[in-house]
């Protein structure tokens, strides 16, 4: 596909999307597997929040992006975080959504505005998916307050998607995080963001008080797959 016919399929699908936001949320597109052309098409688009999973793939598309451009970016991480992998991420991450130990926490450089993430998996079929679990959010909330302060946002999760699950679990395990989120409030006012809603169940996240989704095929269409 040319550059012209790649750019008029993302406006389309960008305008889409952006028709559903409710005002004030942050759409932050995930360019995992996408090129660097793609980011400045978006970027041209209006976009300026990019997230990535891998870090060596965010430390390599920022050094790819134009300095100009990247000026006006905030890249986002939001995948799992390795702890041999850190120091790049504090270089290279504005926003990190993904804190989910204290050994991480401990080394993200409290310059980052950051995200605690939970898990939301109630049942050991669904899986082993990153997060705290909520048992442990008074603690882990503490911890975030003493180490970042103003930067410490908010939570960020993944809903279960187990085989069978129904949209009416979906929304339920969001609306668990929006009651998680207010708890945390009681520790932390000012960390109010609620970092949740991928393409597939966006509008349920919004529904139940988003106030960052994380979209990639709903702008970008289908990704590539990399080993």
């Amino acid at each position: 596909m040319d550059r012209c016919s790649r750019k008029d399929e993302i406006a389309e699908r960008l305008s889409a999307v952006r028709s559903e936001l409710p005002t004030g949320v942050k759409m932050i597109v995930v360019t995992k597997n996408f090129p660097v052309s793609d980011i400045e098409i978006l970027f041209e688009l209006g976009e300026r929040d990019f997230g990535e999973n891998r870090v060596q793939e965010l430390v390599a598309k920022r050094e790819a992006i134009d300095e100009h451009v990247d000026d006006e970016i905030t890249w986002h991480f939001q995948g799992q975080i390795q702890s041999n992998k850190v120091a790049l991420l504090n270089r290279s991450a504005d926003v990190i959504h993904s804190i989910d130990s204290e050994k991480v926490l401990a080394r993200i450089s409290p310059d980052r505005e950051v995200f605690l993430q939970i898990n939301l998996d109630t049942k050991p079929s669904e899986g082993s998916r990153a997060g705290i679990e909520p048992a442990r959010l008074d603690e882990f909330s503490h911890l975030m307050v003493d180490r970042f302060a103003g930067n410490f946002l908010g939570l960020m999760a993944v809903a279960p998607h187990f085989d069978g699950i129904t949209t009416s679990q979906i929304g339920e395990s969001f609306e668990r995080l929006n009651s998680l989120s207010r708890k945390v409030q009681q520790i932390a006012p000012r960390a109010k963001a609620i970092s949740a809603g991928m393409s597939d169940d966006y509008r349920l996240a919004l529904a139940h008080g988003a106030t960052h989704i994380r979209l990639g095929s709903s702008i970008l269409g289908q990704r590539a797959s990399k080993a």
